[in-house]
């Protein structure tokens, strides 16, 4: 049983509820643990990505322009509101076509949660709502590395542990807060769940040149 009060006539009073409430029981089926890397790039026409692969999930989320993005044989054209999952140790590079730009914004992460059929040999066209999320998170990280500051020491020693210091700063401000790495968690808890449910899947490129890489790859 409960208590619950009322007030009345200036009076305050408890009442036992003479029956029980039923809760219901929060599932989120998408958790993510732990960043490794979060920066934003721009990479101009020719430009090239020899590629790597490494034991935790990295996203490319395309801001502007277009990125031929190659992920263990299969070719995507990436445009402007797109994103690519790639998940461990699957190999991945991305080169830029003659004559076009991109800018970019890569994070990696961990899962704790994540469903068998997200985020598995996907990209993702995201809708305006979408967007929106992503710019967010892309706004919060650039408002974190501005508007916190490290002492030439605190730099020294970030760089001296950190291999990839470069492609963590946003990591860093975050850290010395006691919200903001929860608050970006999530913005992308948010962004993924809604992708769950929408699952506005980007189909794998059949251009002359993807053809050609599929080829090599083979």
């Amino acid at each position: 049983f409960s208590d619950v009060y009322f007030t009345f006539s200036g009076f305050r009073r408890s009442v036992m509820l003479d029956y029980d409430i039923k809760p219901f029981v929060v599932s989120n089926p998408i958790k993510i643990s732990k960043f490794y890397t979060m920066f934003s790039s721009s990479s101009k026409s020719g430009a090239r990505f020899g590629g790597e692969s490494h034991d935790f999930w990295e996203c490319t989320y395309v801001r502007d322009g277009h990125l031929c993005n190659c992920v263990d044989g299969k070719v995507y054209n990436m445009e402007k509101g797109d994103l690519i999952f790639y998940k461990p140790m699957e190999f991945h590079q991305h080169y830029v076509e003659d004559g076009k730009n991109a800018e970019n914004f890569f994070f990696s992460f961990s899962f704790e949660k994540c469903p068998d059929d997200f985020a598995r040999d996907a990209v993702y066209k995201l809708n305006s709502k979408q967007r929106k999320i992503m710019e967010k998170i892309i706004d919060f990280s650039i408002e974190a590395v501005r508007n916190v500051t490290f002492t030439e020491e605190e730099i020294a020693r970030q760089k001296a542990e950190y291999v990839n210091y470069y492609f963590i700063k946003p990591l860093l401000a975050f850290s010395k807060s006691t919200t903001d790495m929860a608050t970006v968690t999530n913005y992308f808890e948010e962004l993924f769940l809604d992708l769950y449910n929408t699952k506005n899947v980007v189909e794998e490129s059949d251009s002359f040149l993807a053809g050609i890489y599929k080829k090599a790859v083979t």
